[in-house]
């Protein structure tokens, strides 16, 4: 009887322990679209991403370069050592590989963009320290 008592207090002590970090994840929903091989060694991603209304998305780094399209809404881009960028639909932008960034939604609707990642046997999104 003990152990499974154990075993519950642990679990609920991590989900408590991780909660702050799944309500920022909760702003940024990335759904893959495509993914194909790039010969010799790379593979391309293509993602439709969403960030809630009044979203902010804590700082991420990407291994390779990051294109993003914007399809709907209007935030702001905060990339680590250069100004802030108001970015509206129809805008596209780069991001450098391993440059550490951002994004805020200021708005009151969804902002999408797609998004394009270029490695392979690399994750797609690192949280930055």
């Amino acid at each position: 009887m003990k152990k499974p008592l154990f075993i519950c207090c642990l679990f609920f002590t991590a989900v408590s322990l991780h909660e702050p970090a799944l309500a920022q994840d909760a702003a940024l929903q990335r759904v893959e679209l495509q993914e194909v091989a790039l010969p010799p060694d790379k593979i391309g991603f293509m993602d439709m991403v969403t960030i809630a209304a009044h979203g902010a998305v804590p700082p991420f780094t990407h291994p390779g370069v990051q294109l993003f399209y914007v399809l709907d809404g209007d935030f702001v881009l905060k990339i680590e050592g250069q100004p802030e960028l108001d970015l509206k639909p129809g805008m596209s932008f780069r991001i450098s590989a391993g440059a550490r960034y951002s994004f805020e939604n200021h708005g009151a609707t969804v902002a999408k963009l797609i998004d394009f990642v270029v490695e392979k046997d690399k994750p797609t999104g690192t949280p930055a320290p």
